[in-house]
């Protein structure tokens, strides 16, 4: 045979096969030209050098990543559709006297031609629509400086050894069935799964137990610490579960419906749930991977659309006010007054006035439950206790003076030695040893003092608020801290929260100011540490949900596209298998119009089941969700809730409009 002849053939069977193949090459192509997009994307220089710029780079790297390890798996499994209806034919070619080696270079000439094909338009739309994706990305992120655009050879060289050694594994996979299979087996393989299967009670009810375990810790989920431990374990359990509810609890369903007389030997019934349980058997694998897809492409949506919208609540709760200030050390009134005077002055350069302002001394470190107890550093370590996300908790610690200056009430500690304490459970420990120092707790403080206007971080961690006696005692437990961690800088520090009149604009000019004048400025006992502006931080969080934002739409897509293909696949197995089935029934004495009727209902109820069982997975994360974006500081659950109900209704229509659309091939297959 000449060298060219196995090359006509592959092109032949491409388009001989343009049914099945036009999808599989369409998606190829598709994936290819997002990895350049994203990938392309997070490597151009320009955006790194902008603020926020970082957020940008970190998260769409990752994101590149995951459309490449997707594609993998993706393609992998398309594959195994492909070559499903392709074994007879090959068997056939067996059969007649090619050998394995003719056709297995008949198969690597065709999964060349994919490649090369899906690689040039891929690539190419790629570059082509990367502009475009890359000005929507900075239209998203408010960025208004032009940015330098270019193509990414790197980007190029790394696509295209990445889907080589994907292509190349599944034609070795390829390789491998046709090597061990012999033509007969090859003839009825694209017709297995014929037996009736039997009922798995076991892995039926595995499925109930992994996927109601999964909803259990989503919605018993408490506070944000648990959301993203339980997030990855409750994933996994759901996705264990949806696989065995599918692939056993269908059939041991359907086989209880079939016990029933009064319900099975109805017209209705008879043939559709006996229809039912081969169909399951033969897709349900598939059913539950477009449930798994499904549910990705909502939750991705909907947390990320979210993070989107709700991002002036995000920038509020992790900034809630307009400038905020600490310096290392312990500020008397005089301290304070300086400051405030420097601040204000600052800002009257900018055109605008201090509208509220507040100081406050504290002591702040961590800590680690026992029970009631608290265990500081020194304790911890010496009774060999590990940190973990569940068991840190945050102390402040103030002067009873500082206490009631702030809230306007007494804590009724006046003693040394003795302490007042405040946490939102109301579960305080009967005494404190704070490093070394032991306190009597004496009351609960009848308020807390708040002087953590962030309340992200009382979100994250339990908070202990601890006021003893005076500044003596503060100072002492500050240094038995210092000398345990061997730090000379004191723990103390004064914080100061401050709103601005004015615009954004002059709000962010007056922080700018700010900034520099109390770096440059020397007050008595403090060090300057740290500033945190609202309007300078709105473009980092702006770019980061920003990011998410436009990534989640990327990875929605692919997700979808992927949900498409296995629906329209799903559609022509169905079809094959169905045309003999519309032929036995006809035998049987059943009318066309008995037998469309029965099989329209068995194929709606296979094809929207995968829908409503990720409806339900949706609603049942919802709690754990919202928890998840709390630790990302946004804790809108109704803007949440409505982003995930639009979600689903648009999710809804174009699954919707997919069976429609795909339905059209399967009647032209049975007909």
């Amino acid at each position: 045979m000449s060298k060219t002849f196995y090359l006509k053939m592959a092109a032949m069977n491409l388009r001989k096969n343009g049914r099945t193949y036009g999808p599989y090459f369409l998606t190829c192509l598709c994936t290819m030209a997002v990895f350049y997009i994203v990938s392309s994307i997070a490597l151009n220089e320009g955006i790194r050098q902008l603020r926020g710029g970082d957020y940008v780079y970190g998260i769409l790297s990752i994101g590149s990543w995951i459309v490449g390890f997707f594609a993998v798996i993706f393609l992998f499994y398309t594959n195994s559709f492909l070559m499903k209806q392709r074994k007879r034919e090959l068997a056939l070619y067996n059969i007649l006297g090619m050998e394995k080696r003719h056709i297995a270079r008949i198969l690597g000439c065709e999964s060349l031609l994919v490649f090369a094909g899906s690689f040039l338009f891929g690539t190419g739309g790629g570059i082509l629509l990367s502009r475009l994706f890359f000005l929507l990305l900075l239209k998203i992120n408010g960025i208004e400086t032009p940015l330098e655009f270019s193509v990414s050879l790197e980007t190029i060289r790394t696509s295209f050894l990445l889907f080589l050694a994907v292509f190349a594994c599944i034609l070795l996979n390829n390789l491998r069935q046709i090597h061990i299979a012999n033509p007969i087996e090859l003839l009825q393989s694209s017709r297995a799964g014929e037996r009736e299967p039997k009922t798995r009670w076991i892995l039926a009810i595995a499925g109930l137990v992994l996927t109601g375990s999964g909803y259990w810790m989503a919605i018993r989920t408490e506070n944000v610490l648990q959301a993203v431990n339980n997030l990855f374990v409750a994933v996994l359990l759901v996705m264990a579960g949806t696989y065995a509810l599918f692939v056993a609890g269908t059939v041991a369903f359907l086989k209880a419906l079939k016990k029933r007389p009064s319900y099975y030997y109805k017209a209705r019934h008879f043939t559709t749930v006996s229809g039912l349980i081969y169909r399951m058997k033969q897709n349900a694998v598939g059913l539950a991977n477009i449930c798994i897809l499904s549910t990705a492409v909502l939750l991705t949506v909907s947390t990320t659309v979210s993070l989107y919208f709700g991002n002036e609540d995000t920038i509020r709760s992790r900034y809630p006010h307009d400038i905020t200030l600490s310096f290392a050390g312990v500020a008397d009134e005089t301290v304070r007054e300086e400051i405030s005077a420097a601040v204000e002055a600052a800002a009257a350069q900018a055109g605008v006035q201090v509208e509220n302002s507040e100081y406050q001394n504290r002591l702040s470190f961590a800590a680690i439950r026992e029970g009631d107890a608290l265990l500081t550093a020194d304790q911890a370590e010496k009774e060999s206790y590990t940190a973990t996300l569940q068991n840190v908790s945050q102390v402040y610690a103030m002067t009873g003076e500082e206490y009631t200056r702030i809230t306007g009430k007494d804590a009724g500690i006046t003693e040394s030695g003795k302490a007042a304490v405040y946490t939102e459970d109301g579960n305080i420990p009967g005494q404190l040893n704070l490093y070394g120092q032991e306190f009597q707790v004496e009351s609960t403080l009848p308020v807390s003092p708040a002087w953590d206007r962030n309340g992200h971080t009382e979100e994250m961690t339990k908070t202990y608020y601890v006021v003893v006696a005076d500044l003596d005692e503060l100072k002492s437990i500050d240094q038995k801290e210092q000398a345990f961690l061997g730090r000379e800088e004191s723990f103390i520090s004064l914080s100061a929260d401050i709103d601005l009149t004015g615009t954004e604009e002059q709000r962010r000019q007056a922080a700018s100011l700010v900034e520099t004048a109390v770096k440059e400025a020397s007050f008595d006992g403090v060090t300057f540490s740290y500033m945190e502006s609202r309007q300078q931080n709105r473009q980092d969080m702006l770019a980061m949900n920003g990011s998410f934002f436009f990534l989640g739409i990327v990875l929605g897509a692919v997700f979808l596209m992927a949900t498409v293909l296995i629906i329209y696949y799903k559609q022509i197995s169905e079809g094959f298998e169905d045309k003999k089935r519309y032929e036995i029934m006809e035998k049987v004495g059943m009318s066309q119009k008995e037998v469309r009727q029965s099989i329209r209902s068995q194929t709606v109820k296979v094809f929207f089941l995968p829908l409503g069982m990720a409806v339900i997975h949706i609603a049942a994360a919802f709690p754990l969700m919202r928890q998840v974006l709390q630790v990302m500081s946004l804790d809108n659950w109704q803007l949440f809730l409505a982003c995930t109900g639009g979600t689903v209704l648009v999710f809804a229509a174009i699954y919707f409009l997919v069976y429609s659309l795909t339905a059209r091939t399967y009647y032209r297959i049975v007909r």
